[in-house]
C-alpha cells in the first residue's frame, strides 16, 4: 500500500486549509471541485479538524465560572494601603540603593570564595523585608533536565494528568493498528471507535508513555498532532515519576491509499 503523489499542479496544504476554513479564491475553489485527490485530501482535514475541535472544546460553563471565582476573590480582598514611607520618592530611591549595594556585597563574597554560579547554573535574589541582605538560591539550568525557553527562562519539569488524550495521523489506519497492538502487552489496553476513527485506551507508567510516544514519532507515518504533553523526543519536559496514566490514543488517517 503506497500513499497517491499530489500532482504538482494541486495546490499546497495553506489553500487545503483555507478550504476547510471556507476562505478560498474561486479558481482554487473550481479546482477542487474536479480533482478526486484534493476532494480526498480535504475530507481528511476535515476529519482531523472535528476531532481536534471535540478533543479541546472546554467544559460547559467553564467562562461562567471563571467570572465568578474572580468575582468572589475581588469582593474578599482588602485594599492595599501602602505604607506612608513608601509615598516618598527619596526614600524609595534610598531603599533601591540599599538593596542593590547588598546584593553587590553577596555576590562579590561569592566570588572571592570560589563558590559562583557554575556555566549550567542560574541565581536567584531574592530580599525579604527586614532582611540585612538578599538571599541567594540557585537552580539547576541543565538543558537536559529542565528545557530552556526563547527568552532565555528555564522552565522546570510537569508532572503528566492522569489521563491523557492524543490524536495521531497515519497513512493507512488498519495496518497501524495491527503494529500498535503489537508493540503493547496483551491485556494493557482496550480498542475502540469515536467518530469513525480507532481508539486506544492504554493504562501504562509516565516513564513507558513518552518511550511510546518517542518510538511512534520515529515512525514518520506517525504524525502526532495534539500539543500536550509528553512530545516525542522532549523527556526534559516531564517529570517522570513512575505513575500510572490512562492514555487515549486516536488514529486518524492522513489520506487515501492505492495498492
Amino acid at each position: 500500500m503506497s500513499t497517491s503523489p499530489r500532482p504538482s499542479a494541486c495546490p499546497g496544504s495553506d489553500d487545503l486549509s483555507a478550504a476547510v476554513d471556507g476562505s478560498v479564491p474561486e479558481e482554487i475553489a473550481v479546482h477542487l471541485e474536479t480533482c478526486a485527490q484534493c476532494q480526498r485530501d480535504l475530507a481528511t482535514l476535515r476529519r482531523l479538524d472535528a476531532v481536534l475541535r471535540a478533543h479541546l472544546a472546554p467544559p460547559p460553563g467553564l467562562a461562567d465560572r471563571i467570572r465568578q471565582r474572580v468575582h468572589e476573590a475581588a469582593a474578599a480582598t482588602p485594599p492595599v494601603v501602602a505604607a506612608r514611607w513608601w509615598l516618598s520618592p527619596l526614600l524609595r530611591l534610598a531603599a533601591a540603593v540599599v538593596i542593590t549595594a547588598a546584593a553587590v556585597a553577596v555576590l562579590a563574597r561569592l566570588l572571592k570564595s570560589g563558590a559562583g554560579p557554575g556555566e549550567n547554573t542560574i541565581v536567584e535574589t531574592k530580599t525579604f523585608p527586614n532582611a540585612p541582605e538578599p538571599t541567594i538560591r540557585r537552580v539547576s539550568a541543565d538543558p537536559r533536565r529542565a528545557p530552556v525557553q526563547a527568552d532565555g527562562s528555564v522552565r522546570a519539569p510537569q508532572n503528566l494528568p492522569r489521563a491523557i488524550r492524543h490524536v495521531w495521523t497515519v497513512g493507512n489506519a488498519a495496518d497501524q493498528r495491527d503494529r500498535l497492538q503489537a508493540m503493547l502487552p496483551k491485556g494493557s489496553y482496550e480498542v475502540g471507535t469515536a467518530e469513525g476513527n480507532t481508539v486506544f485506551t492504554v493504562r501504562l507508567t509516565d516513564r513507558d508513555l513518552q518511550t511510546l510516544v518517542d518510538r511512534l514519532a520515529a515512525d514518520s507515518t506517525w504524525q502526532l498532532a495534539s500539543p500536550d504533553l509528553p512530545q516525542p523526543r522532549k523527556p526534559g519536559s516531564v517529570a517522570l515519576t513512575g505513575h500510572d496514566v490512562h492514555y487515549s490514543l486516536v488514529l486518524v488517517e492522513s489520506g487515501a491509499t492505492q495498492p
